[in-house]
């Protein structure tokens, strides 16, 4: 169950630092 959690939250926080990243080059 926490595992399926974390794994939820890894994706999330992955998608941010795309998105950061995207921001910072532009």
């Amino acid at each position: 169950k926490v595992d399926s959690v974390l794994k939820r939250v890894n994706k999330l926080g992955k998608r941010a630092d795309n998105f950061a990243s995207g921001v910072k080059e532009h």
